[in-house]
C-alpha cells in the first residue's frame, strides 16, 4: 500500500447513496511535487512555492512579534504576493531572454 495517499470521507449534504471518499495526498508529497516542478522550469510552481515560503515566514514572525492578522488578510496578502511574483518573474524572463538567445547563437 502506498503511504503517500489516504482515503478520507467527505461530508456531503443531500447525498442520496454511499459516502464520498477522496484520495488525500500527504503534505510532504505535495511539496516535493511542486519542488520537482520548479526544478523543471515550471514558473507557476516557482511563484507558488516562493509565495508560500514568504507567507510561512510571515506567520512565524507575526506570532513571534505579537502581530495579529485575520485569515482573510493572510489570503489577500498571499494572492497579492503571487501576482507580484508572477510579474517580477515575467520581467526577469524578458531581461534574460536576449543573453540566452545570444548564447544559443554562439553555441551553434
Amino acid at each position: 500500500m502506498d503511504h503517500a495517499f489516504e482515503k478520507i470521507a467527505v461530508e456531503a449534504t443531500g447525498q442520496i447513496r454511499g459516502e464520498t471518499r477522496i484520495n488525500a495526498i500527504l503534505l510532504d508529497v505535495v511539496m516535493l511535487f511542486w519542488l520537482y516542478q520548479c526544478s523543471h522550469g515550471n514558473k507557476s510552481a516557482l511563484n507558488l512555492l516562493a509565495a508560500l515560503a514568504i507567507e510561512s515566514l510571515e506567520r512565524l514572525f507575526d506570532k513571534a512579534f505579537g502581530v495579529s492578522r485575520s485569515e482573510a488578510e493572510y489570503n489577500d496578502r498571499l494572492a497579492q504576493r503571487i501576482r507580484q511574483l508572477e510579474a517580477d518573474l515575467e520581467q526577469l524572463g524578458e531581461s534574460y531572454a536576449e543573453p540566452d538567445l545570444l548564447r544559443e547563437h554562439i553555441n551553434r
